[in-house]
């Protein structure tokens, strides 16, 4: 896959990040910052395994 398509849908993920997470992911507190970025991983792996299995789906 050309990586124009996965930095396209990347930055379409990060646009709609949820308020929570981009709290979380700021927070001196150690425990919901990796929560925050344990679940910013996945939301990636998912929108990579999408761009790359386009009949995968939309990620919301």
């Amino acid at each position: 896959m050309p990586d124009a398509a996965r930095g396209e849908a990347i930055h379409r993920l990060l646009k709609r990040l949820p308020q929570w997470l981009r709290s979380d992911l700021a927070s001196p507190d150690s425990l919901p910052r990796e929560r925050a970025e344990e679940a910013l991983f996945a939301m990636t792996m998912a929108c990579l395994g999408t761009v790359d299995s386009p009949q995968a789906g939309e990620v919301s």
